[in-house]
């Protein structure tokens, strides 16, 4: 073919596109339009889709016979597809924008749902929590095993893996609101030590201006106002109910509770030959021992009382016609319903302490040495038993001159008219001379089984041991430390008995904490509000009724020895909460049932085989456990 006739086809070939490039836009639609092809006129007002042509089939030279109808069927189905999916897609945009616009107060309000579909106003909670299961096992092994370890099974030089353990592990958090004036506050988790770590707290709040401000009930808190005593007295860990009300410039809180449970530190327990056991506890001021300290003499007469030191009292100088040298003391017991007065032998006299008046009674005279230690100033004497609180006890003695007080009766003979001198009568007052005959200055500290080296006291006010005049230690202003060491108790010189007092601990089988002068929670030294002296004039039987409130806390710690046995432990605790305790021996947890058995009432450990846990070595018994303690009124 010609190069010409090519080109000349080539150029007709592209001239469509050409005029289609140069079409201006298409004339607009009337609405009253005729399609000849459908047949069908539509009603003025109503827009439809229309067929229009595509721009390269409406050029001039594009013959209109060109258009088939099934090419303009296609044509127009193809458009109408294009239009519908352009709707949908504008109507699905709509629908989104308006989820996503932002709502009014009165719109987010009731649309606004929370836990069960509860509208948020009424009930706000939020919940988060775990629930798992834990397998476990472990294996131990001796690698410095010797020919005596291997017959011990718990050495390890065996090996192998222990049984698996299976735990529980749980824990919820939910807090919340109700009605904006209940809240509720939860917190419980499993792997916790002790319950009461955990948290049930649930409360009311009350508005600005009425009278009952808040109630809570369960895990709550006293909160007194700042106070140096009144706060540092008040138990933690309660569970009850606390209210608050405010009526005018007044301010109430009133509290029923319990204590939940005292966590109590580890203590370490070695056992060898024998079992040393570590104690710690706290002792208060009013928790002086009553009923075996007495003074042979009013102790207002001696010199420079109350600043009096039983323990050094032969260095007193007194005359020799009041200085005891030879003391008897008897005893009156009351009659009761079973034991009449007078079922035992003794000696008829009057009881007489300037006007106080007793009997005649049958006195039962009690034996030095048994029944009660004298020191030897003479001055004060120690029973081995307390003495009733119904009880009379009363002493005759010699003086250095050769007098006596009392008539120092040896034998009963009513004709003779026999007296003795009153030292001890229930239910006297500070008005009476018998009344100060009685020692406050005496405190507990364990018995027989103390090691006396492993000894350490801290007095305290408001768990502070630093007076507020900020020079040194309670312990040493009251005269109980070591001159070297302000905060190291003075074992060999405040502890009684001393190795120096002979006989004493024949009769005594406890030992006690002595302070140097006879009232010293009284003593001027103290700032008003420090002092306690109101202990000092209060009867024994008004203290728990009417007593002045605990000011000073002893805290004693020390080692008590077990002996030989090692087949238990006491762990020093009442009421404990059952299956709180973990022992574990040398690192090694012991399983109670199988390691040891427990009496939770009195707080006794049993090892079921002492011999296989031990063996011939010293170990080292760890205990935690958790003691369900009482809320006391601080």
């Amino acid at each position: 073919m010609p190069t010409t006739l090519i080109a000349l086809f080539a150029a007709l070939a592209l001239l469509p596109f050409s005029l289609v490039a140069q079409e201006p836009a298409p004339p607009t639609v009337a609405t009253d339009t005729l399609r000849h092809v459908l047949g069908f006129r539509a009603p003025p007002g109503m827009s439809l889709d229309t067929l229009v042509p595509a721009r390269a089939l409406r050029a001039p030279w594009v013959m209109p016979w060109r258009l088939t109808p099934g090419a303009s069927r296609l044509a127009f189905d193809s458009l109408l597809s294009a239009r519908v999916s352009a709707g949908q897609a504008a109507l699905a945009t709509e629908r989104r924008l308006a989820a996503l616009r932002v709502l009014n107060a009165e719109e987010r309000s009731a649309n606004d749902r929370g836990l069960f579909g509860l509208n948020r106003q009424v009930a706000d909670f939020n919940f988060t929590g775990q629930l798992g299961l834990e397998i476990s096992s472990n294996r131990q092994r001796n690698l410095a095993c010797t020919p005596l370890l291997l017959q011990d099974p718990l050495s390890g030089c065996r090996g192998g893996f222990t049984a698996p353990r299976i735990d529980n592990v749980f824990n919820l958090e939910a807090r919340g609101t109700i009605g904006q004036r209940f809240f509720l506050d939860f917190d419980f988790d499993s792997r916790r030590d002790y319950t009461n770590n955990n948290l049930v707290r649930v409360w009311y709040q009350g508005l600005p201006d009425e009278m009952l401000k808040r109630v809570e009930i369960g895990s709550t808190t006293f909160r007194a106002p700042p106070s140096r005593f009144l706060t540092a007295g008040i138990p933690s860990n309660n569970f009850g109910v606390n209210a608050t009300f405010e009526v005018g410039p007044l301010e109430l809180q009133a509290i029923v509770a319990t204590q939940k449970g005292s966590t109590v530190a580890e203590h370490s327990y070695v056992i060898g030959s024998e079992t040393v056991q570590p104690q710690d506890r706290n002792a208060r001021d009013l928790d002086f021992e009553a009923g075996r300290f007495f003074w042979t003499v009013d102790p207002r007469t001696l010199p420079g009382w109350p600043s009096v030191d039983i323990l050094n009292a032969g260095t007193l100088n007194l005359a020799p016609n009041v200085r005891p040298v030879e003391v008897r003391v008897y005893r009156y017991i009351a009659a009761t319903a079973g034991d009449p007065a007078g079922s035992f032998d003794g000696i008829t006299a009057l009881g007489i302490n300037g006007a106080e008046r007793a009997g005649p009674f049958r006195w039962q005279p009690l034996v030095a040495g048994k029944d009660y230690w004298v020191d030897p100033s003479g001055l004060w004497f120690v029973l081995s038993a307390r003495v009733g609180p119904t009880d009379f006890l009363a002493v005759s003695y010699r003086t250095a001159s050769g007098g006596t007080v009392g008539t120092f009766p040896t034998d009963d003979n009513p004709s003779r008219g026999d007296q003795v001198l009153i030292v001890s009568a229930p239910n006297r007052s500070a008005s009476s001379p018998v009344f100060y005959h009685a020692m406050r200055q005496i405190y507990r500290i364990a018995g027989s089984d103390l090691v006396r080296s492993s000894t350490k006291v801290s007095v305290l006010v408001a768990r502070s041991e630093r007076p507020l005049s900020g020079e040194g230690t309670y312990l040493s202003l009251f005269g109980l430390a070591v001159p070297t060491d302000q905060g190291v108790l003075d074992v060999d010189n405040r502890l009684f008995p001393r190795f120096r007092d002979p006989g004493a601990d024949q009769v005594v089988n406890d030992v006690f904490l002595v302070y140097p002068i006879a009232q010293p929670f009284a003593d001027p030294r103290l700032t008003t509000s420090e002092r306690n002296d109101s202990l000092y004039r209060t009867p024994e039987y008004l203290l728990s009724t009417q007593g002045p409130p605990a000011k000073f806390t002893m805290n004693l710690r020390y080692d008590a020895r077990g002996g030989g046995d090692r087949g238990g432990l006491k762990l020093d605790a009442v009421e404990m909460k059952e299956e709180s305790e973990e022992l574990t021996l040398d690192g090694r947890r012991l399983r109670r049932g199988i390691d040891y058995s427990i009496e939770y009432a009195t707080g006794r450990v049993t090892f079921l085989d002492p011999n296989a846990l031990f063996g011939n070595r010293q170990s080292t018994v760890t205990a935690r456990y958790e003691e369900r303690g009482f809320f006391a009124v601080a």
